[in-house]
């Protein structure tokens, strides 16, 4: 009889990981889907108007295309290290969007921001899609 009660106090633990997880991923997709065409405009913006970044006046000296990848390795840090508590789907979406942006510094040339906008963007939106698929299962 006890060992039955373990049991079934550790499968009630198990399924209250669970479902903090499914949460934390439902979240979380819900930022990306909003996040990702929302930096994809901001990047389509900058190559547009590119005298014109309002708050990167203290980064000016680094130059406009660096501040860019600047940007985007900043905002995706912070799933890196969610992906420490969180699970690694995280850290995977953070570097990928990383990774990207500095692939786009060194190969895009003067279409720089487009491609940033473009693979960043992207990158959000269906780690949105992967995460809210995990959420679900």
């Amino acid at each position: 009889m006890r060992d039955q009660a373990v049991a079934s106090l550790t499968d009630i633990a198990a399924v209250e990981q669970r479902t903090q997880a499914a949460v934390a991923y439902s979240r979380a997709s819900a930022c990306l889907f909003l996040w990702g065409p929302l930096v994809a405009a901001g990047s389509m913006l900058n190559q547009a108007f590119p005298g014109q970044p309002p708050w990167s006046y203290l980064l000016a000296p680094a130059g406009h295309d660096r501040i860019a990848v600047f940007w985007a390795t900043l905002m995706m840090m912070p799933y890196v290290i969610a992906g420490l508590w969180l699970g690694p789907i995280f850290s995977i979406c953070g570097l990928a969007g990383t990774g990207l942006c500095f692939g786009a510094f060194f190969f895009a040339g003067t279409w720089l921001h487009v491609w940033i906008g473009a693979t960043y963007g992207a990158c959000l939106v269906l780690a949105g899609l992967g995460l809210k698929r995990l959420g679900a299962s």
